[in-house]
């Protein structure tokens, strides 16, 4: 009877199902499956958003700055100077406006619309003293000129002055070197033996009470100061020389300063801007959609590069 009693008890327990300890382990069984899918998700959640986050600082860092370049070419070279009309100006090479001419004025250059830039609307003259290097006077191929908002000043950045006179320095501005597709530097390119390359910063404010001529202009990377209040785009203008006859740049590298003399580039190279381009196409058409009315982070279109009207 004994044995019968515990059979029948095994029967009761089997009937029953499994016992509180069984319970237990599947319960934390199912807990620790559940933290586990939890676990697995952030973790997928933030790889996705890490993702993401790269994402759009990639894209944020590769976004260009909003510029407009276009190329002029070589015109001539001359001892005259339209801005500072000395008595005895040193020799210059010009580029742009083809009606330039030592008593150039705003009136005579924009009414003169032929010019040697690629695009039409171009008709503003630009020059710098001629160079040499070793003692043997380079002719220069072309420049490229560069505008640019490099400070994300829009919507304050307005278009430049017209019949703005503007000089760019080594004191409101900067002067760098470039051989073939190397790195900037600050001195000249001796020892290079293929194209190089002379870049010119311009003043980018203005100060309205101060004329039009080029001490009314300020050079400044960032903000322009309360000074110089009117902000206008950077341009930098490029000038490509070519790869010398004899094979590379000699020292000295020089810049024509006028009755025959020569001074260090490095203490002399300078290079002007008479504006007199042709409105409304310049600044409607090409200025304003590739650089001025840019929104900040943004990028100009791709026309802009290396543009034509």
């Amino acid at each position: 009877m004994q044995r019968e009693r515990v059979e029948h008890g095994s029967a009761a327990v089997a009937r029953r199902g499994p016992s509180r300890g069984d319970t237990m382990s599947q319960g934390m069984a199912k807990r620790a499956t559940h933290w586990v899918v939890l676990l697995v998700g952030a973790i997928v959640a933030g790889a996705t958003l890490l993702l993401a986050v790269s994402s759009a600082s990639q894209a944020a860092s590769t976004a260009s700055i909003p510029t407009w370049q276009f190329n002029c070419d070589y015109l001539k070279g001359a001892a005259i100077d339209p801005i500072l009309k000395p008595a005895h100006s040193h020799d210059h090479d010009f580029y742009g406006n083809m009606g330039v001419a030592s008593d150039s004025t705003y009136e005579s250059l924009v009414a003169n619309k032929r010019t040697t830039c690629n695009i039409a609307a171009g008709t503003a003259s630009y020059w710098h003293p001629a160079f040499r290097d070793g003692g043997k006077v380079q002719t220069p191929l072309a420049i490229t000129n560069y505008y640019r908002d490099t400070g994300e000043r829009s919507p304050n950045m307005k278009p430049i002055p017209e019949g703005l006179q503007n000089i760019a320095t080594l004191d409101n501005g900067n002067v760098k070197y470039r051989c073939g597709k190397g790195t900037a530097t600050s001195t000249p390119p001796v020892g290079c033996a293929s194209e190089w390359r002379v870049a010119f910063q311009f003043p980018n404010c203005w100060n309205p009470k101060a004329g039009k001529g080029p001490d009314s202009v300020k050079f400044s990377p960032r903000k322009c100061p309360a000074s110089h209040p009117y902000e206008f785009p950077e341009h930098q203008m490029a000038v490509k020389f070519p790869r010398p006859a004899d094979g590379r740049v000699d020292a000295p590298v020089e810049v024509s300063a006028g009755e025959g003399e020569w001074r260090l580039a490095t203490e002399f190279a300078h290079a002007d801007r008479f504006n007199a381009d042709q409105d409304p196409t310049f600044n409607d058409k090409l200025m304003g959609p590739c650089v001025l009315d840019v929104p900040a982070g943004g990028s100009s279109p791709g026309f802009c590069e290396n543009a034509r009207d």
